[in-house]
C-alpha cells in the first residue's frame, strides 16, 4: 500500500510569509507620504544650506511652487547665534517646506513681531518639521509659523518655550484667513501679556482649522486664552476636531477673560477633550463645556493618533507620525530566534527599535533559549515588548543568561518573562548583564537560579543603569552573593524606581527582597516594596535585607512588608501592609498588593509558538547539530542562500555528492495536521531539487533506454530515498515514452538488469527494500521479485563470526567474508528493520556457512547487533576498511534508531567509561559544525552528509516520529493509540513468577495484534514479549500448564573476573542456572552477556540475560598503568624516568589512583632538570599517597619546586604509606612563603601512619611552616616514623624547619594528637632562617600533640649549624604542650649551644616538656670509631670521607656523579619521530612529560611532514629536549618540527638543519613550530628555508598567549620569504594579549644570519613585534628586504615594527647590509661595521652567550652562541696547543713532536692553513733528526743488512761539557 501522498501536503513556510507581508503593511502605513513625493526642488542638509535659504526668502524668493526638503537635524546655536526668521510680511514664504520630520533645535529668537522659524508664510504649506528652542516676541509669535496666511502647517510639532505679547502660539501664531494645522502637537510653555495665547494657534482671523492637534504644555495668559487655541472673540468660529488638551491653563489676569481649556475665543470643538483638569470651560467664549476625562485612548481621537507606546508622552495618545517605526517588527517565535542569532552574530542594532507584537512561546526545557547578546557581541538598541509576554524560557546554565544576556548602553521595555533561568553569575529573567542600560516597565515570572549576581530582572548592573516600573514574582536564589528580587548586583551605581518583589529571593550573602546591591556601590531606591521572604540559605547574617543587601546609596519611600525580613537601612519602612497611595502614581492598587498601572495592559492572547516544539533537551541539540550541518555544507560549497536549490548544487541531482544531504533536510520536518513542514528554510530549494531530479532522471531514461544505470541498481535506490525525503512520488518521478517512470518497480522488483538488484551484490538487495519500504508499497504478484526474496537474499549473506556463542554475526561487501563490516551490516539491519516484529521464519542455505538456516529476522538482527557491539572502540565509534571514521558511527546510530533502539540506552554501544556513539560522532565534528571523515582530517561532504541524516535519525526518534527510511504520512490517532496500548500492555508484563504471568503475556500478545501489519515495527518492545512467549514455551503453551523458567542465577563464576580497561569479559568457566516454575532447576547455554564491548574503570558487573530474564556476575577492572609491573609487593611498578614520576601524579591527582598497598620501586638514578617547578606527587590528594615507594638506593637529582606548598617529591603521605631507600641527590624545594616542604614528603595527612627509612637528602628547602630536610609537616593524629636517614642539604625556614622533620602538628589545634618517631638518624646540613617558632638539628618545632603525646630521638646527632636564636637548638627548635624524650641523642658542641629553644608566644601556649638530654661532642669526639660505637649498630665509620669524617649509617654510599637525564620516549629515528607525532595528534597528553632526541634525524622518507601538535586544541606541552641533535631534510606544508605548542611546554636543544617549510599561501610557519601559546625555545636554530604569506619565523611563526615566555640562545641561518608580511628571522609575531592572559616574551641571546623578504613587516630577529615584549642581546647579519607596494613598516634588522611597551636591548645589526635596527617604532638597536661586529670588543658588549668564530669557519667570524659547537676551530686550536708543547726540542721530544704531528696531518687542507706554527713543528722535527743523526752508532750487520741506531745517553756531565764547549768556542755545535 502506498501511504506516501495520503493527506499530505508541502508547506513552504506560509506563516512567515503572512507574517512578514504583514509587517511590511505596517511599515508601510506609518511612513510619510512624503516617501513617496516626487523629486524636491531644493535639498537641505546643513545649517549653511538652511542660513542660504533663509537669506534667498527674505531677499525676495518666495518659492512659490516649489518645494524645498530638509534631509538633516540641525542645531542653529541657540542664543549665541540668534534665528532670523524666513520670511517676512513683504518677502512672505509662499512654496512648500518638508522638514523630513527632522528636528531643528537651537532655536532662539529674542524680540520682534512675526517671529518663529518662519516668520511670515503666505499660501504655502509647511509640514513635517520638530522645532526646539526658546522664541520671544511682541505679536505673531510661535515655534513654527509666527504669521500664517491663508497657509498650511501639517504634522509639526513645538517643544521651543514661547512668550509674546499677543497672537501667541506653539504651533502658529496668527493665523489670518482659511487657513489648516493639523496633526500638530505643543510641549512647550506658551505665554503671552495680551490676549489670543494658545497652545497650538494663538489668534484666529476670520476662521482656521485646528484638526487633530493636542498641547501638553502649560499655557498662560490674561485674556481669549485656550489650551488649544486661543482664537478671537470676534471672528467667525474657529473649527476644532480631535482635539486634546493635557496642559494646564493659567489666567495670568485678576479675572477671567474668555479662558477655555481647549478654545479661547469663538468657535466649535468637535470630538476635543480636556484632561488638565482645569476649572475653566472647553471653549471659554461660549462658556460650553468639551469632554473632560481623567484618561484618554487614541483610539477615540480617530486614525490619526496611536497609544503612546513609546513612552514620548507620558502615556498621552500622541500623534502616529511621531510613533517611531519599528526598524524590525516580531511577530512569530522564527523571527525572534533570528533575531537573537542576528545579535549574538554581531549586530548590535544600536540607534534601532525592535518591537514585539504578538505574545511569544519559547518551548520551554524542550528547547532551550539562547541569551540575546553575548560580552562580544552586545544589544544596544530598543527592544519593547508591547506589553506582551514571553513565557517558555528555559536557560540550563551559562553566565550572562537571561531573556537577554548582554545589553550596553540599549532599551528593554514593556515586557514580560516566564520560565526558568539557571546560571552560574549574571542571571536574570529579564537581562542578565545590563551595562549602561535601561529596563523599563518589564515584570519577571521566571524562577532564576544562579552563583553571584541574580536578580528576577537584572542580574549585574555596570555603571548608570536604571531599573524603573519592574516587578519580580519569580523565586530567585543564589549560591555565593549579591542575590535581589528585582535587581542583583550594581557596580558603581544605578537606579531602581517603582518597582517591587513578592517572589521568595534565597542566598548567602549581600541578598535583598528588591535589589542585592553591592557593599561599595551607591545604588538608589525610590519608591520600591518587598513583599516576598528573603531568606538567608547559610544563616550567616552577612548583608541579608527586606528590601536591599547592601549600599551606600540612597533609599527612599521604600518599604518591606512585615515577616518577609528585616531592613534598617535609612529610606526603608517596615509595614504590615501597603497600598498605591503609600508608593508613587507608577502603582495602582491589585488584590493583595500594589501593582504597576502597566499590569493592566499585558497582552493576554494566546501565545504563538515555535513551528516545532522539540520533545527534549536532547532533541533542541540535535535540532542544533543538524542545522550546523547544513550551514557548513553551504559554507564549504560557498552558497548563499538556498543550497537545495542553488544552481551548482543540483548539477548533482539524482548522485551521492548531494542526494544524501537532501535526505537529511528533507526529514528533518514534522507533519502538523496532514501539513509536512520543513524545518530547514531553504526557500524553494526542496521544489527546485526535486524538479532537477526529475528532469535528471527523465534525461537518462531517455538516453540509456529507460534504465538509470547499467549495473547498479542503487543509483534507483538512492533516487526513491532523496525523492520521497522531498515529500515527492517516486512513482511517478517524469515521464518516459509517455508514461510515468516508476523508480519503485524500476529499481527494486521489476529491476532490469540481468542479475537484478543483485546486480551489485547485497548493496542492491538492501538498498532495494529500503526504497520499496519508504512507502510500504505493494509488489505486485507477477513481480520479478518478492519482498521475500529481498529479505532472505540479505539473511543469507550474514557472516558466521558470531559473539556471545552465537554462530552468525554481521554482513560485508561483496555478501561473502569473514569478518564484518561495520557500515554494511548497520545498513542491513535499517533494511530488515520494518520486519524486526514480524515472526515470519525464513529458510535458506547461508552462504557463508553453507548450512540451512530456520530463523526469523529479530534473531538475524540480534546476532548482528552483538556483533556490531562487539566491535565498538573507546572512543564510542567504530573501524571500518581499517579506518576509524565518522560514516561508521551514522550508519549504527540510523540502524539503531530504525529499531526504535534509544544508542544511550544500550549498553551494547556504550564505552567502559560511558561515552556512547553520540559522543563517538561529535568526535568528528568541527567547530563550524561540519564533519570530517577521520579524525584531525579536513571537513568532508560524505561525512558531513552521513552525520546529518544520522542526526535526524535520532532526532526524529526522539520526537516520537517515523524513522529516516519509512517516508508515509503521520500516523492516524487510532494507529497511535493501538500503538501505544500495545506498549503498554506488554510493559506491565513483568514478574515471571506471578499467577497470571501467562494470561499477561497472552493479553499483551493480543493487544500487539491490533496494531496494523505495517505499523508493528513501532512498538519498541515487543522484542521482550516476544522473548517471554518463547521462555514459556511458545504461544501454544499460554493456554497450558507447563513449567517454565522464572529466573536464572551464576552457579558457577567465570574463570577471569579480574580485567584491565580495554579487556573484553571472558565467559570461560562460568555456569547460568536456571529455575523452573515447578522448582527445579537446569544449566542453560544460549545466554548472551551485556560486556560484549571493552571494559573500563565503571564497569562493575556483567550482566547475564536470557530471554527477559537477567542475572549479573561481579568483575574487577583496573586500570592499565603506564608503568612496567603489577604494583603488587612481588611485582612492584617499576619507576625509570621522570616520566614515571609524573604519571604517578597525574594518575592520583586526575584520575584518582588509589594507593593504598601498591608497591612502586626504582630501577635506577633519574635526573629531573628538565622539569623546572615540581609540583609534589598526591600533594592535593585527600588520602595522600599511601603506597610502598622503594627508590631500592638510587637517586633523584635537581628535584626543583617553587611554587607550590606542600612539596617534596611527595606532597602528602598518607595513612600505611612507606617510602624507603631513597636519596634526593640535589634539588630546591619551597620559598619564601611556602609551608610544608621537604625533600621526601610535605606532610604527612591528618590520622594517617607513615614510615620513611633509608633516605637521604642534599637538597635545599626552604619556606615559613613545617620545612624540614626529609619530611616538612605532620598533620592532627598522625605519626610519622623515620628511621635511618640523613640530611645534608640546607633548611631555610622563617617559622618551622629542622634537619629531619621541621614541625610535628598543626598550629593552634590544641590536643592535635601528632607525634614523631626519629630513630638512627643525623643531620649534616644547615638549619637557618630567622626560626621564630623553632629550628633544630633533627625537628623543629612539636606542637600542641597534648600531655599524652610523646615525640621521641633516638640514636641521632646533629652535625650542622643551626643559627641562633631564642627558639632554636641542636636537636629541636621547641615543644609547646607536648613532650620530647632524647635518648642516646648528641650534637657537635659547635652547632648551637643549646640543645633546645623555647617558644609559647602563639596565645596561651605552654612550654613543652623535655625528658632525657642530649650531650654535646667536639668535633675529634664525634670522628672517632668510640662515637661510632656510642650511636649502635645502625651506625659505621666514614672511611670514605662522604660525610666529613662523622659516622655514616650503614650501607651509605657516597652521592656519586650526577645521573645522566632519561625520559619515557627516547627518540632517534624517523619513525619514532613520526610516531611521537601521530601520539601528539591524536590528543595523547605530554604536559610535564620530557621526550629525548638520541640521534640526528632525517626525514627525507616524509616528503610532507605533519607538524607535531598540528592542531591547536592538540598541541603538544611538555619537554622535548633534542640534546644537540639535528633533524635534517624537513619538508612540510603545514608548520615546522612542531605545529601548536602550549604554555607548559618547553624546546631545546634542537635544530632543524635543512629542509623547505610552508607555502606562499599560508601563514604562521616555523622552523621549530608555526604557534606558540607561552612555550620555551632554548637553544634552538633553524637552516631550514620558510616560504609563506606572513606571520611567520625562523625559530617560531607566532607567539599568541600563555603569560611569560622566554626564546633564548636561538639561531637562524635559513631564509624566510613571504609574500605578504609579518616575519622575523627568529620569531614572526609577538602578539599583545590572548585568551586573557598578558602575553610577555624575553627575546634574549639570539641571531640571525639568514635572508628575510616581504611584502612588508620583516624584521632580522622579529617581524611584528606588539605591547609588552623584550628583544635582548641579540644581533642580525642577514639581509632583510621589503618588497611591496604600499609599505606601511618596512624592514628593520631588529624589527620591522615596536609599539609603546616593548623593549631593545643591547641589540646590533650589520649596518652594511641593513640600513636599521627597526623601521616603524622606536629604534633602540645599535648598528655597527661588518669589521666591528667580528671584533671581540664586540664579543664583550654581547655579554657570555656568546662566544667568538674563531678563525670564521662557522659564521663567517660573526659571534656564535655559547652553545654552538666549533669542532674545527678546537680541533685547530688542539694541533695548535700540541706544537707550543714541544718546546726545546731533545731526544725526550719526539713523542711530543709526533704527537703534534699527528694531530697536524688528521686535519683538513682547510684547517690546516689556520695552523699559524706549523713552521715551528717543522723545525722541531728536523732538529730532533739532527739530534738522533748526532748520536747514531752502526752496528755489525745482523744477517739482514739492517743499520740499527743506538742513541748515547749523555750524562749530566757530557751535557754540561757540552755546553762548556759551546760557550768557549762561541759556536754552535
Amino acid at each position: 500500500m502506498n501511504r506516501v501522498s495520503e493527506g499530505v501536503s508541502v508547506r513552504f513556510n506560509t506563516n512567515r510569509l503572512i507574517a512578514g507581508f504583514a509587517a511590511f503593511v505596517m511599515i508601510i502605513s506609518v511612513l510619510p507620504m512624503a516617501a513617496f513625493a516626487a523629486e524636491p526642488d531644493i535639498q537641505i542638509g546643513t545649517l549653511s544650506e538652511l542660513l542660504d535659504f533663509s537669506a534667498e526668502v527674505n531677499g525676495g524668493n518666495t518659492y512659490e511652487g516649489k518645494t524645498v526638503v530638509l534631509t538633516a537635524d540641525i542645531a542653529l546655536g541657540g542664543e549665541v547665534s540668534p534665528w532670523t526668521p524666513i520670511g517676512t510680511s513683504a518677502n512672505p514664504f509662499k512654496g512648500t517646506f518638508d522638514g523630513g520630520n527632522h528636528v531643528v533645535s537651537g532655536l532662539y529668537i529674542a524680540s520682534g513681531p512675526d517671529v518663529g522659524f518662519f516668520g511670515f508664510v503666505s499660501g504655502g504649506n509647511i509640514r513635517n518639521l520638530v522645532v526646539d528652542g526658546s522664541v520671544s516676541g511682541s505679536s505673531n509669535v510661535a515655534g513654527i509659523v509666527g504669521n500664517l496666511t491663508a497657509g498650511k502647517i501639517s504634522n509639526c510639532g513645538n517643544r521651543a518655550d514661547v512668550n509674546g505679547g499677543s497672537a501667541v502660539g506653539g504651533v502658529a501664531g496668527y493665523l489670518n484667513g482659511a487657513c489648516t494645522v493639523s496633526g500638530c502637537y505643543n510641549s512647550g510653555n506658551i505665554t503671552g501679556t495680551t490676549g489670543y495665547i494658545g497652545g497650538v494657534t494663538g489668534q484666529h482671523w476670520r476662521a482656521g482649522k485646528v484638526i487633530n492637534c493636542y498641547n501638553v504644555g502649560t499655557v498662560t495668559g490674561p485674556a481669549t486664552v485656550g489650551g488649544i487655541s486661543g482664537g478671537h472673540k470676534a471672528a467667525s468660529g474657529t473649527v476644532l476636531t480631535n482635539c486634546y488638551n493635557a496642559g494646564e491653563v493659567i489666567n495670568s489676569a485678576a479675572s477671567v477673560n474668555n479662558h477655555g481649556s481647549v478654545l479661547g475665543g469663538k468657535g466649535t470643538a468637535e470630538n476635543c477633550y480636556d484632561l488638565s483638569g482645569s476649572e475653566f470651560h472647553g471653549v471659554g467664549y461660549l462658556g460650553t463645556d468639551v469632554n473632560s476625562v481623567t484618561s484618554l485612548e487614541a483610539t477615540a481621537l480617530g486614525s490619526a493618533f496611536a497609544d503612546d507606546i513609546d513612552g514620548l508622552n507620558s502615556g498621552y495618545p500622541v500623534l502616529k507620525w511621531q510613533t517611531r517605526v519599528p526598524d524590525l517588527i516580531i511577530t512569530t517565535y522564527e523571527q525572534f530566534k533570528a533575531f537573537a542569532d542576528e545579535v549574538n552574530g554581531g549586530n548590535t542594532f544600536e540607534g534601532k527599535l525592535v518591537r514585539l507584537d504578538v505574545n511569544l512561546y519559547l518551548g520551554g526545557r524542550n528547547n532551550p533559549w539562547t541569551p540575546v547578546g553575548t560580552k562580544s557581541n552586545k544589544f544596544c538598541g530598543t527592544f519593547d515588548g508591547g506589553y506582551h509576554v514571553i513565557s517558555g524560557l528555559y536557560i540550563a546554565s551559562g553566565s550572562d543568561v537571561g531573556l537577554f544576556g548582554y545589553v550596553s548602553g540599549g532599551t528593554v521595555r514593556n515586557l514580560v518573562a516566564e520560565g526558568s533561568v539557571s546560571g552560574s553569575s549574571n542571571a536574570a529573567g529579564i537581562v542578565g548583564y545590563l551595562d549602561g542600560g535601561k529596563i523599563t516597565d518589564c515584570g519577571n515570572g521566571a524562577d532564576v537560579r544562579g552563583g553571584s549576581a541574580v536578580g528576577g530582572v537584572a542580574g549585574y548592573l555596570n555603571g548608570a543603569c536604571t531599573v524603573s516600573g519592574c516587578y519580580n514574582s519569580g523565586s530567585i536564589s543564589g549560591t555565593t552573593g549579591y542575590i535581589g528580587g528585582v535587581t542583583g548586583q550594581h557596580w558603581r551605581a544605578g537606579e531602581v524606581t517603582d518597582c517591587y518583589n513578592i517572589g521568595t529571593v534565597e542566598g548567602p550573602a549581600t541578598v535583598g527582597g528588591v535589589s542585592g546591591g553591592h557593599k561599595a556601590a551607591s545604588a538608589v531606591l525610590d519608591n520600591c516594596y518587598n513583599a516576598g521572604s528573603v531568606v538567608d540559605s547559610k544563616n550567616s547574617n552577612n548583608n541579608i535585607g527586606a528590601v536591599v543587601g547592601a549600599s551606600r546609596g540612597k533609599n527612599t519611600n521604600c518599604f518591606y512588608i512585615k515577616g518577609t525580613g528585616t531592613d534598617s537601612k535609612a529610606g526603608i519602612t517596615e509595614v504590615e501592609s501597603i497600598s498605591a497611595s503609600d508608593l508613587s502614581s507608577a502603582f495602582a492598587d491589585g488584590e493583595t498588593y500594589p501593582v504597576l498601572a502597566w499590569e493592566g495592559s499585558v497582552c493576554t492572547d494566546a501565545p504563538v509558538r515555535p513551528a516545532f516544539v522539540e520533545s527534549s533537551e536532547l532533541s533542541a541539540r540535535l535540532a542544533g547539530y543538524i542545522r550546523a550541518a547544513v550551514n557548513s555544507t553551504k559554507a564549504h560549497s560557498e552558497i548563499t542562500g538556498t543550497l537545495l536549490g542553488n544552481e551548482g548544487y543540483m548539477a548533482g541531482a539524482s548522485s551521492t555528492a548531494t542526494d544524501w544531504m537532501a535526505l537529511a533536510m528533507g526529514r528533518f520536518g514534522y507533519f502538523d495536521e496532514g501539513d509536512y513542514s520543513f524545518l530547514v528554510d531553504d526557500g524553494t530549494g526542496y521544489e527546485d531539487y526535486l524538479a532537477a531530479m526529475k528532469a535528471y532522471i527523465e534525461r537518462t531514461y531517455a538516453a540509456n533506454r529507460g534504465i538509470l544505470h547499467s549495473a547498479k541498481a542503487t543509483e534507483w535506490h538512492r533516487a526513491v530515498v532523496a525523492i520521497a525525503a522531498l515529500c515527492g512520488d517516486p512513482t511517478d518521478s517524469g515521464r518516459y515514452n509517455g508514461k510515468p517512470i516508476d523508480l519503485i518497480a524500476d529499481g527494486s522488483y521489476n529491476n532490469a538488469l540481468k542479475a537484478g538488484p543483485g546486480t551489485q551484490g547485497i548493496n542492491g538487495w538492501i538498498w532495494g527494500l529500503i526504497s520499496m519500504d519508504t512507502g510500504m508499497y505493494e509488489v505486485p504478484a507477477d513481480a520479478k521479485y518478492t519482498r521475500e526474496r529481498f529479505i532472505t537474499e540479505i539473511l543469507k549473506m550474514q557472516l558466521t563470526d558470531g559473539v556471545n556463542g552465537s554462530g552468525y554475526g554481521g554482513w560485508v561487501l561483496g555478501g561473502y567474508g569473514s569478518r564484518s563490516d561495520v557500515d554494511i551490516t548497520a545498513m542491513a539491519v535499517q533494511a530488515l528493520a520494518p520486519y524486526y516484529n514480524d515472526e515470519t521464519v525464513y529458510t535458506y542455505t547461508n552462504g557463508n556457512s553453507k548450512k540451512e538456516v530456520s530463523k526469523t529476522v529479530r534473531q538475524c538482527v540480534d546476532e548482528a547487533l552483538d556483533r556490531l557491539g562487539s566491535m565498538l572502540n573507546g572512543n564510542a565509534g567504530f573501524s571500518s576498511w581499517n579506518t576509524n571514521n565518522a560514516e561508521s558511527i551514522s550508519q549504527v546510530i540510523v540502524a539503531l534508531c530504525s529499531l526504535g533502539i534509544d544508542p544511550p540506552k544500550d549498553g551494547r554501544f556504550i564505552t567502559s567509561d560511558g561515552k556512547t556513539l553520540l559522543d563517538g560522532l561529535l568526535l568528528f565534528r568541527f567547530p563550524d559544525g561540519g564533519f570530517c571523515h577521520v579524525l584531525n582530517g579536513g571537513w568532508n561532504s560524505m561525512a558531513n552528509d552521513q552525520a546529518a541524516y544520522a542526526l535526524v535519525s535520532y532526532w526524529r526518534l526522539e520526537n516520537g516520529m517515523r524513522a529516516l527510511y519509512d517516508m508515509r504520512g503521520d500516523w492516524t490517532a487510532e494507529e497511535k493509540s493501538a500503538i501505544q496500548a500495545a506498549i503498554a500492555a506488554i510493559g506491565s508484563v513483568s514478574d515471571p513468577s506471578a499467577p497470571d504471568y501467562k494470561a499477561r503475556l497472552k493479553a499483551a500478545l493480543a493487544a500487539f495484534r491490533e496494531v496494523d501489519a505495517d505499523e508493528r515495527r513501532y512498538v519498541s518492545n515487543y522484542s521482550v514479549l516476544a522473548s517471554a512467549i518463547g521462555l514459556v514455551g511458545g504461544e501454544s503453551a499460554l493456554d497450558t500448564d507447563a513449567p517454565y523458567i522464572t529466573s536464572i542465577s551464576v552457579t558457577k563464576k567465570p574463570d577471569r573476573t579480574r580485567y584491565y580497561v580495554g579487556d573484553r569479559f571472558d565467559p570461560a568457566g562460568m555456569v547460568i542456572t536456571a529455575v523452573y516454575s515447578d522448582g527445579r532447576t537446569e544449566t542453560i547455554t544460549g545466554y548472551r552477556v551485556s560486556a560484549t564491548g571493552e571494559l573500563g574503570l565503571s564497569d562493575d558487573t556483567v550482566f547475564i540475560t536470557y530471554g527477559v530474564l537477567r542475572t549479573s556476575v561481579s568483575v574487577e577492572v583496573r586500570e592499565k598503568m603506564p608503568w612496567d609491573g603489577e604494583g603488587t609487593k612481588d611485582a612492584p611498578y617499576l619507576i625509570k624516568t621522570p616520566d614515571d614520576l609524573v604519571d604517578l601524579r597525574y594518575y592520583i591527582a586526575s584520575k584518582n589512583l588509589k594507593t593504598a598497598d601498591v608497591y612502586f620501586r626504582m630501577t635506577r638514578d633519574i635526573n629531573m632538570k628538565n622539569i623546572t617547578d615540581w609540583k609534589a606527587i598526591a600533594d592535593n590528594a585527600a588520602g595522600g599517597f599511601r603506597g610502598h615507594f622503594d627508590g631500592s638506593g638510587y637517586s633523584i637529582w635537581n628535584l626543583n619546586g617553587s611554587t607550590y606548598n606542600c612539596c617534596g617529591l611527595f606532597g602528602r603521605l598518607g595513612d600505611g604509606a612507606v617510602i624507603e631507600n631513597l636519596i634526593i641527590a640535589s634539588g630546591n624545594l619551597g620559598g619564601s612563603y611556602n609551608f610544608s616542604i621537604g625533600a621526601i614528603a610535605g606532610e604527612v595527612v591528618a590520622d594517617a601512619t607513615v614510615t620513611i627509612r633509608n633516605c637521604r637528602s642534599f637538597a635545599t628547602v626552604t619556606g615559613n611552616f613545617g620545612i624540614g630536610g626529609i619530611l616538612g609537616q605532620i598533620e592532627e593524629r598522625a605519626t610519622a616514623i623515620v628511621e635511618n636517614c640523613s640530611n645534608h642539604g640546607t633548611v631555610i625556614a622563617s617559622r618551622t624547619g629542622g634537619g629531619i622533620i621541621g614541625q610535628v602538628g598543626p598550629n593552634r589545634w590544641k590536643n592535635n594528637g601528632a607525634k614523631a618517631e626519629v630513630t638512627n638518624c643525623y643531620n649534616a646540613g644547615k638549619i637557618t632562617g630567622s626560626g621564630t617558632w623553632g629550628l633544630g638539628g633533627i625537628v623543629g618545632s612539636c606542637r600542641l600533640g597534648g600531655a599524652d603525646v610523646v615525640n621521641t630521638i633516638t640514636n641521632c646527632y646533629n652535625a650542622g649549624t643551626v643559627a641562633a636564636s631564642a627558639a632554636s637548638g641542636a636537636i629541636f627548635g621547641s615543644a609547646a604542650e607536648t613532650a620530647v624524650k632524647l635518648d642516646n641523642v648528641y650534637y657537635l658542641d659547635s652547632t648551637n649551644q643549646n640543645v633546645n629553644g623555647i617558644f609559647t608566644d602563639d596565645g596561651d601556649d605552654k612550654e613543652g616538656t623535655l625528658v632525657g638530654t642530649a650531650a654535646a661532642k667536639t668535633d675529634a669526639e664525634m670522628k672517632a670509631d668510640a662515637f661510632v660505637t656510642l650511636l649502635g649498630n645502625a651506625f659505621a665509620k666514614d672511611s670514605g670521607s662522604i660525610n666529613g669524617g662523622y659516622p655514616i649509617l650503614n650501607d651509605q654510599k657516597a652521592r656519586g656523579e650526577e645521573a645522566p637525564v632519561h625520559a619515557g620516549l627516547e627518540i632517534g629515528t624517523a619513525e619514532e619521530l613520526k610516531n611521537f607525532a601521530v601520539r601528539v595528534n591524536a590528543g595523547e597528553s605530554f604536559k610535564n612529560k620530557t621526550v629525548l632526541l638520541t640521534a640526528h634525524i632525517d626525514l627525507s622518507k616524509y616528503p610532507d611532514w605533519t607538524p607535531i601538535g598540528r592542531y591547536g586544541s592538540r598541541q603538544f606541552d611538555g619537554i622535548f629536549d633534542g640534546q644537540g641533535y639535528v633533524i635534517d631534510n624537513l619538508y612540510s606544508k603545514s608548520g615546522g618540527l612542531f605545529g601548536y605548542v602550549g604554555t607548559n611546554a618547553v624546546i631545546k636543544n634542537v635544530g632543524v638543519a635543512s629542509g623547505e617549510i610552508g607555502a606562499s599561501n599560508l601563514s604562521f610557519m616555523g622552523g621549530i613550530a608555526k604557534w606558540s601559546n607561552g612555550a620555551d625555545f632554548i637553544n634552538c636554530w633553524n637552516g631550514a628555508d620558510i616560504y609563506c604569506s606572513g606571520w611567520s619565523g625562523g625559530i617560531v611563526g607566532t607567539v599568541r598567549d600563555g603569560g611569560k615566555s622566554i626564546i633564548r640562545g636561538c639561531f637562524n641561518i635559513g631564509s624566510v620569504s613571504a609574500s605578504d608580511g609579518a616575519v622575523g628571522g627568529i620569531v614572526g609575531h609577538l602578539s599583545a594579549s590572548g585568551n586573557g592572559t598578558d602575553v610577555s616574551v624575553l627575546v634574549a641571546d639570539c641571531y640571525n644570519a639568514g635572508t628575510i623578504t616581504a611584502a612588508d613587516n620583516a624584521g632580522g630577529i622579529v617581524g611584528r613585534v606588539q605591547a609588552g615584549h623584550t628583544i635582548e642581546n641579540c644581533y642580525n647579519a642577514g639581509a632583510v628586504t621589503v618588497n611591496g607596494v604600499n609599505i606601511l613598516d618596512g624592514a628593520g634588522a631588529i624589527a620591522s615594527l615596536v609599539t609603546g611597551r616593548d623593549v631593545i636591548i643591547n641589540c646590533y645589526y650589520d649596518s652594511g647590509i641593513v640600513p636599521c635596527g627597526v623601521s616603524n617604532g622606536e629604534d633602540a638597536a645599535t648598528g655597527k661595521k661588518t669589521a666591528e661586529m667580528k671584533s671581540d670588543e664586540f664579543l664583550a658588549l654581547l655579554g657570555a652567550g656568546f662566544k667568538a668564530d674563531r678563525y670564521a669557519l662557522v659564521n663567517n667570524g660573526y659571534p656564535l652562541l655559547v652553545w654552538q659547537k666549533t669542532e674545527d676551530a678546537d680541533e685547530t686550536d688542539d694541533v695548535i696547543a700540541k706544537i707550543d708543547s714541544i718546546g726545546t726540542v731533545t731526544l725526550e721530544s719526539e713523542s711530543t713532536i709526533k704527537e703534534a704531528r699527528s694531530a697536524y696531518d688528521g686535519l683538513s687542507d682547510e684547517l690546516k692553513e689556520l695552523v699559524e706554527n706549523y713552521d715551528r713543528l717543522v723545525k722541531a722535527e728536523k732538529d730532533l733528526a739532527g739530534l738522533k743523526k748526532a748520536g747514531e752508532i752502526v752496528t755489525p750487520d745482523t744477517g739482514d743488512n739492517a743499520r740499527v741506531p743506538v742513541y748515547v745517553l749523555l750524562s749530566v756531565g757530557c751535557i754540561c761539557a757540552a755546553a762548556a764547549f759551546r760557550g768557549k768556542n762561541k759556536r754552535r755545535v
